[in-house]
Parts: C-alpha cells; structure tokens; sequence
C-alpha cells in the first residue's frame, strides 16, 4: 500500500459565475480519498491550490480521490473534480463543446435547436489479449433528464433516463457530435432539461466500476413571441392603438427588440428602411430564460409611424451566442385622416 501527493486547483471563479464575490462568502476545500471496494472515506483540508500528501495508502484495487469545495452561507457542496488510482486504471476526460461559452459549476448550456459536440479523451487502455477487461476497455454512458415544474433548481440527477451506452476499446479523442438535443418533451423547442455523458471503468473482480469523468450540458428552450392590439391586415384610421409584445423563455443575455418599416412584409428588407422602436428588453439573468411583457404606447407608434400607407411591425429576439431569430409580424394599413370628397354649387 503506498501514498503519493495529489495535485489540485479548486475553480471558486466558476462556481461564482464570473461575478465579484461577497466579502462574507467563503470556501472551504478538501479532497476525500475512498478505498475501493471498502468504501472507507477520508477527508483531507486542502487550500486553494497546491499539492499534498495522500492520507493512507492506496490499496491494490484502487482509491477514488473527490476534490469538494464547500460555499458558506449555505452550506452548499460543489464536486469539482474525481480521480482513481490503483494499479491498471484507465483515463478517461470529456469535453463539450457549445457556441455559448457560459460555465458554471461544470455545467455547460445551449439551446434547444443548436447542435454540440462531445470530445471523449481515453488513455491507459492495454491491447495485450490476456490482460483483464478492466484494462482494456471503458464505458461510455448517454443520460438525459427534462426539467419538472420547478426547473433546475428541483432537479434530481439520479432520476435521469439513460440514452445510449457503448464500449470504447482505443487510446483516442471520440468525437459526438450533437445535431439537436434528446431531453425528452413533445414539444421539440421547447424541452428545458440536461444531458449527462459519463466515462466509467469496468467491473474487475470485487472492483466496481468507477467513473473517470462526466459532464453535463444543459439545455434551455427556444424563445418565442407575440405581438398583439394590431391583428394582421388590418385597417387603421386616425389614432394608432397600444400594442403588446410578449416574448417566452429569453435566453440569458438575449436581448428583445422591436421594429417597423414600411411596406409589406419582407424577409430579406434589402430594400427597407428598418426602424427600431424606443422598447425593448435584455435577460440580464446568467442562469435561467425568463418571459416578458412589453407595451408600446401610442406616442411610441407616432415616432416611427409618420405617413399614412402599409406597414409593418416586426418583433425580435437577438442572441449574442445564437445571432437573430424572428418571433412574429404583423403588416396593417394605417391612414392618419378620411379624405372628404364633394361637389359644391348654388341654387338658381
């Protein structure tokens, strides 16, 4: 049985998601060391980073090392990071890839219509023919969980479903790309959930099998819109009305706009003046999409409707990971005045 020093960083910028963090708030870290098949635990402070020393030996099938971090007030626990030593132990690291460079505490985020990639780094693995399974290959596991009522914040990780599971058998970087989510929903882009790809050792003998890594990526769903007080082809006379625009599920930092050319509907405007309307909304939340409700005021139709003829409205969602998506439209016919025509004479 024989020690050896471990090596740590604990990531306390990502588990506050980028923000200053309070004066009051205060880490705590440790790294806990499992026998395997036992299950003894020891846990060993650590600092923020540096090495040390591990508490008892490694016994021949193995330990599980767990780096925590601990956030007070709360308390809230954070696993940052696992290891396992033992004398043929693989290696196994997964990376995902998303066009929405957010993280936190791990977790990776995109959109319900993006696609993403899953990287897949296997090491370690034996292709002598008599040496035990355990050395030779490794397991790689698809989970995926939708979101109930209260959303992340209520999820239970161990109520996922598991999708796929495969057998990786090479010292290489797997590449699974993701055209579009599984999280289960039957409303395609509208599914709120999480997918989970895991790397585990096999079962050797008493040894159980242990995971080498996993990460998560979650999923939010696509916005969309309304725009209402205007219905499509209408005809207005004299006084524009207040309209409504409604937006669901705002992608964090994605921001909602307004605006109006005139003319029928184009989708390309090449040829349109386009104006933006004084409204408009920005989801500073970094966690969670959020829905919204703007007015637009008579007085703010009369600055950028100046002339009597076609127009159109046209609500937007802007998406600094994503680019632009249109939500609704509506084209109406407005005329500021009734012209009066009459024929006037005198009596004889």
């Amino acid at each position: 049985m024989n020690t050896f020093k471990v090596l740590f960083c604990v990531a306390v910028a990502a588990i506050s998601t980028g923000a200053v963090l309070a004066e009051d708030v205060i880490f705590t870290n440790s790294i806990r060391q499992i026998q395997v098949p036992s299950g003894v635990e020891w846990d060993m402070p650590v600092d923020p980073q540096g090495e040390d020393q591990s508490q008892v030996g490694v016994d021949s099938t193995g330990s599980k090392f767990e780096l925590w971090t601990v956030r007070t007030p709360g308390p809230i626990a954070y696993l940052l990071d696992t290891a396992y030593v033992g004398a043929y132990i693989p290696k196994a690291s997964i990376v995902i890839e998303s066009a929405d460079p957010f993280s936190k505490e791990g977790l990776v985020r995109t959109r319900a219509d993006q696609p993403f990639k899953v990287y897949t780094t296997v090491q370690n693995l034996v292709a002598d023919s008599e040496a035990p399974t355990a050395a030779k290959q490794v397991t790689y596991v698809h989970h995926k969980q939708a979101y109930g009522e209260g959303g992340p914040a209520a999820n239970q990780p161990d109520q996922a479903i598991l999708h796929s599971k495969d057998t990786l058998t090479e010292n290489k970087t797997y590449e699974d790309d993701r055209d579009i989510t599984v999280v289960p929903g039957a409303e395609r882009m509208k599914v709120w959930g999480e997918e989970r790809f895991s790397v585990f050792s096999v079962q050797d003998g008493d040894v159980p099998p242990t995971e080498l890594d996993s990460k998560t990526i979650q999923i939010l769903p696509v916005v969309t819109g309304e725009i209402s007080g205007i219905t499509e082809g209408e005809s207005i006379k004299f006084a524009l009305p207040e309209m409504t625009f409604t937006a669901q599920d705002v992608y964090p930092q994605e921001g909602i706009t307004v605006q109006v050319y005139q003319g029928a509907y184009d989708e390309t405007k090449a040829t349109k003046t386009v104006v933006q309307m004084p409204i408009g909304w920005t989801n500073t939340s970094w966690d969670n999409p959020q829905s919204i409700e703007l007015t637009g005021s008579k007085s703010d139709l009369s600055r950028v409707i100046t002339s009597d003829g076609e127009w159109t409205i046209e609500l937007w969602a802007d998406n600094p990971y994503f680019g632009k998506l249109e939500l609704a439209h509506v084209t109406f016919d407005y005329k500021s005045a009734i012209q009066v025509q009459g024929l006037v004479g005198g009596l004889e």
